[in-house]
């Protein structure tokens, strides 16, 4: 907050015979350790031109390497009767902050920003209008508006920030209108001020400083792994509170429902982890073949005129199993090929093995 408090002088004082006055530009004491002239760049105070005359008006403080930072300015000037006066204050942004260009403005929605915002803000814009080249990534096709502000149909991003030079201007500086009032029977001698400055976070440096430090990897390892824990705890306590409050709405309906979920997923695994054993004879040879899950257009080696064995696991859907439409489908006439071919196998197997009993 900014304070200025004006106040009559006695005459005589500091060398003016007649009456004088003095204003004091301070700011209010804050938690802040920064000096008040390290928020600005510069100070200018504007009195009335007719009272003080041309080479006598004007009250400037301009920033130097070797500026010594001070908590307030002091004016004194000779006179009795009220002044109005202007101060035009420039902040000292860090980074450097610039004023946009009013028609680059209205197209980023920004108005006072740093030079990498501003870069940041159009490559945002960019990306939103699709404008960069599909064939050649570096350039940007610009539409109707960027065109008028860059006055060019194509360029390469790589170059906009050389052609945001003629775009970008200093900032406003902050304007107060202020009356310096020598009214003894005026009571109201201080007018007060809010600024909005810009002030680094102080425990953004507290944190850099500990997230660096070696020494405390390990309790901030310490700490993840306790957040971890925390998190599952959690977890595991509301899969639990679940439960129970679905138990005790309805105790029937949630068991019936558990076990239709139990027999689903019984049912998903004995699909994808079931064994099949196929048993045959080729070449007067016995062929052990075990399938895992389930296999398709697996034809016995040895029999080239054997269909193509499709096995499928015995679980299915009793439902679907009972209507004439289930076994029209385009599998059916595989199926009955392979299960005659089965049985004519183990006839002949049974044959194979009564001729050997006779010939012994």
């Amino acid at each position: 907050m900014l304070r200025i408090p004006t106040a009559a002088l006695p005459p005589g004082s500091y060398g003016w015979r007649g009456s004088s006055w003095m204003m004091y530009v301070p700011a209010q004491p804050s938690k802040q350790k920064r000096k008040f002239s390290s928020f600005f760049k510069s100070l200018v105070i504007e009195l009335d031109k007719d009272l003080y005359g041309p080479d006598n008006h004007l009250v400037e403080w301009h920033r130097t390497p070797t500026t010594q930072e001070t908590d307030g300015f002091q004016v004194k000037r000779p006179g009795d009767l009220s002044v109005r006066c202007t101060l035009l204050l420039m902040l000292d942004y860090q980074p450097p902050q610039f004023k946009l260009d009013p028609r680059l403005a209205r197209l980023l929605g920004l108005h006072t920003q740093s030079r990498s915002a501003i870069v940041q803000a159009l490559w945002q814009y960019v990306k939103t209008n699709r404008l960069q080249d599909s064939h050649d990534k570096e350039y940007i096709n610009g539409d109707k508006y960027f065109q008028q502000i860059f006055d060019c149909p194509r360029l390469k991003f790589s170059e906009i920030p050389q052609r945001l030079t003629a775009l970008l201007l200093p900032p406003d500086p902050i304007v107060i209108n202020h009356v310096i009032s020598v009214d003894p029977s005026d009571q109201k001698k201080t007018a007060c001020y809010d600024i909005d400055v810009e002030v680094e976070e102080p425990l953004k440096g507290q944190m850099s400083s500990f997230l660096l430090s070696t020494a405390n990897q390990q309790e901030i390892s310490a700490l993840d792994s306790k957040i971890h824990e925390t998190i599952e705890s959690i977890n595991q306590l509301k899969i639990q509170r679940d439960f129970m409050l679905s138990f005790s709405r309805d105790p029937k309906g949630y068991v019936q429902d558990l076990l239709r979920s139990q027999s689903r997923d019984l049912k998903v695994k004995r699909e994808t982890q079931g064994v099949l054993e196929w048993k045959t004879s080729t070449a007067g040879k016995r062929v052990n073949v075990v399938l895992q899950g389930q296999v398709r257009g697996f034809r016995a080696q040895g029999s080239p005129h054997a269909p193509s064995q499709v096995m499928t696991d015995v679980a299915g859907n009793p439902e679907e199993e009972r209507r004439a439409e289930f076994y029209h489908q385009p599998w059916s006439q595989e199926a009955v090929s392979r299960y005659f071919y089965c049985k004519i196998q183990q006839r002949r197997q049974e044959l194979e093995q009564s001729l050997v009993v006779r010939n012994t």
